[in-house]
């Protein structure tokens, strides 16, 4: 099997763990307020992890995307001005 595949399945593998984080921390943000438990992540770290995630899951989309057309992505305009 060649290194192509493994490092396609071990990127979907990554990305499928990072949606199921996505999900939980969700889950975990919907939950209705306790007044006598207070929460274990206050709601400013708990949206600060959700949006690394969805970076996270968008690099490794991007990743995945090279992997299959061998080509890496490139921006549309060059640096600078």
């Amino acid at each position: 099997m060649p290194e192509k595949y493994v490092s396609i399945a071990l990127s979907v593998a990554l990305l499928v763990a990072d949606f199921a984080a996505i999900w939980g921390l969700y889950k975990y943000s919907k939950r209705p307020i306790d007044p006598l438990r207070p929460r274990l992540i206050p709601n400013s770290v708990n949206t600060f992890l959700f949006l690394v995630l969805v970076i996270v899951s968008f690099a490794i989309m991007a990743h995945i995307v090279s992997l299959v057309t061998g080509v890496q992505l490139q921006p549309k305009r060059k640096r600078g001005l």
